[in-house]
């Protein structure tokens, strides 16, 4: 995956150029059907492809009922293959007709959005008023606030192409990273950043404050949680966060893990940043439920939504310890399956090589080879190299639970044991190298 971030130029005649439709209803008829207008979830550059497109919604019943109409188009895109240009949190305050100008006053959370975001979000909205009878033009403000600077956007048809203040502007696309909705894997949320954006890292920890725009994306910072202060020296970025990050934690470990890798991602794209710390209000932190936080956090790809490629695909939980920590923490990972290989040697192989990073700790020891892995009734026996047994006795047995617990995980055995070359240890290890079954006292919480 490429991190960090590359410049592209958007021409704004982009946002127009394109007047497909993305989906409609293949039920009955729409009644009154209206063209919404969104960004594609895909948008190609400069291939003759628009940054826009739209679907037909049914407004039946409330064809001038402008408010009804704009407050259903706000909810966002049915088609997968659309996205929604505004956040959530933006709402309409009222649209009130003028002669031929709709004026339009929202929420001041539209001021969150600049450059190149503000202005798909305005031309997906102006192409989307243009539909109702008798509207030649758009006047968006935001209550209370700014847009870029200006008090109104005023656009009509023609004037889209020359609403910004150059007939193309330098962005650079960057992705905010939040959850998927069991708390497996970060999905990036791609934005596009003016090229006059003023702080940029502070904008960053903003946007992903706000969560997310993509329904299919679940938020990942606490509730209530407000950025103090952001510093970013020899690369790295210091983050201080309100007293909430603490008081409103995500219970489960999972949730945990995504909301530190959330920023940890989306900070670490950035060209001076290779490392993060986090304070809550002005407190260095070291813990964050499981997760250990006393080295700088670093970008990690394994944390990152996988790329589907086929049906030899499956989602598995890894068991590795954290920070100092005796428990094991679960860690889902994607496999990719060939015919020859078995799914348990597969997963065992990649519990084997994944790296210590983030606080995660790997107690199985480098050297390490899988020897073979068989099954005999309901347990598994898996065969290591002699390299198994140079651990200390601590991280000895918590290897063995990591293979063991990772194993079970797969849910078509009862019990795992190890051997070295063929054969159980014998000696000062106890009953380590007995047949091991799931156990609760294994685990963090």
């Amino acid at each position: 995956m490429i991190r960090k971030s590359t410049a592209l130029i958007l021409c704004l005649f982009l946002l127009v150029g394109l007047y497909g439709c993305a989906g409609q209803s293949h039920g009955d008829p729409l009644k009154s059907p209206m063209k919404f207008y969104y960004k594609t979830s895909d948008a190609s550059y400069g291939d003759g492809q628009g940054a826009t497109d739209y679907e037909l919604r049914e407004t039946y019943g409330h064809e001038s009922d402008y408010v009804w109409v704009l407050t259903e188009y706000l909810k966002g895109p049915i088609s997968q293959k659309l996205t929604a240009p505004f956040q959530r949190s933006v709402s309409i305050v009222s649209a009130e007709r003028s002669g031929s100008q709709l004026q339009l006053q929202m929420t001041q959370e539209l001021a969150n959005l600049s450059g190149a975001d503000l202005t798909v979000a305005c031309a997906c909205i102006t192409l989307t008023c243009l539909e109702f009878p008798g509207v030649e033009a758009v006047s968006i403000r935001a209550v209370g606030s700014k847009l870029d600077g200006k008090t109104e956007i005023l656009l009509n048809r023609n004037s889209l192409l020359l609403e910004d203040s150059s007939a193309s502007l330098v962005n650079a696309p960057y992705m905010l990273y939040f959850s998927d909705t069991d708390n497996r894997y970060l999905i990036g949320e791609k934005i596009s950043v003016g090229e006059g954006q003023e702080n940029l890292p502070d904008y960053l920890v903003h946007r992903l404050l706000e969560g997310p725009t993509e329904p299919s994306l679940a938020e990942t910072m606490p509730l209530g949680t407000t950025l103090l202060g952001l510093e970013v020296t020899e690369g790295i970025c210091a983050i201080n966060l309100s007293r909430e990050f603490l008081d409103h934690a995500p219970q489960t470990a999972l949730a945990q893990r995504m909301t530190i890798l959330s920023l940890t991602n989306t900070m670490t794209q950035l060209d001076d940043v290779d490392g993060v710390v986090l304070y809550a209000a002005g407190e260095p932190l070291t813990q964050y439920g499981i997760m250990d936080l006393s080295q700088p956090l670093t970008y990690e790809e394994g944390a990152v939504g996988p790329v589907r490629k086929g049906l030899n695909e499956f989602d598995v939980d890894l068991y590795l310890p954290v920070g100092n920590s005796r428990l094991l923490a679960q860690l889902p990972a994607c496999i990719h399956q060939t015919a020859s290989e078995s799914s348990v040697e597969l997963v065992v192989q990649t519990l084997l090589s994944h790296p210590e990073q983030n606080g995660y700790r790997n107690p199985i020891p480098a050297d390490t080879t899988l020897q073979a892995v068989h099954r005999e009734g309901t347990q598994y026996v898996v065969d290591f190299s002699p390299e198994f047994l140079q651990g200390e006795a601590g991280t000895l047995e918590l290897a063995v639970r990591a293979v063991a617990a990772t194993v079970l995980r797969l849910g078509d055995c009862t019990a795992v044991r190890i051997t070295i070359n063929g054969a159980s240890p014998e000696g000062e290890y106890g009953d380590l190298f007995a047949a091991q079954s799931w156990n609760e006292s294994w685990f963090s919480s």
